[in-house]
């Protein structure tokens, strides 16, 4: 296991409770959540060069250029989406104990920072794995309906996704 980040490992160690200890820990791939925020800022060359042009424009009517200040700063913070999905990926850690799976995850978003912290006991593994061994463990999955989506509760974007789920199911004794 590689060294986590001392602000990471203290969330992690907080966690713990009295005999617990860890089996297995990762982080999410911080390339791989990067890479998911590609389609937002590809939206967001666009939109935010327009904005851009629209103020520089409409500055020759004064206020009127104030109006289209908001949308330069929503294309900024799409510009941002790749560099704080990283970001979190950094601060984020899944771990295997001996009684429980951990996901904790300090993210910053529009609404500023915040800690989530999810305890489960896995009874169902499933396993999404890429080409190059990486992928998705979902144990928990709420159905979506109308405007809210599903919810999946899981370890996502971890490296040698495989042997996540051979410690999970050797740990918890869950047959395939």
């Amino acid at each position: 296991m590689s060294p986590l980040p001392t602000r990471v490992q203290s969330l992690l160690s907080a966690e713990l409770d009295s005999g617990e200890h860890i089996v297995w820990r990762a982080q999410p791939l911080a390339h791989r959540r990067r890479r998911s925020s590609l389609p937002i800022l590809l939206f967001a060359l666009p939109w935010t060069a327009f904005s851009i042009f629209w103020v520089v424009m409409a500055s020759a009517a004064g206020v009127f250029a104030l109006f289209g200040v908001p949308f330069v700063l929503v294309g900024l913070g799409m510009l941002s989406s790749p560099f704080l999905a990283a970001r979190n990926a950094r601060n984020s850690v899944y771990a295997i104990t001996n009684r429980r799976v951990l996901i904790i995850a300090e993210s910053i978003g529009l609404q500023g920072a915040s800690l989530k912290v999810s305890s489960v006991l896995p009874t169902t593994i499933e396993r999404v794995q890429h080409s190059d061994g990486s992928g998705n463990l979902i144990f928990e999955r709420t159905p979506g309906y109308e405007k809210n989506p599903a919810v999946e509760v899981g370890f996502f974007d971890i490296d040698d996704v495989a042997a996540a789920e051979k410690q999970i199911r050797a740990t918890f004794s869950i047959d395939r």
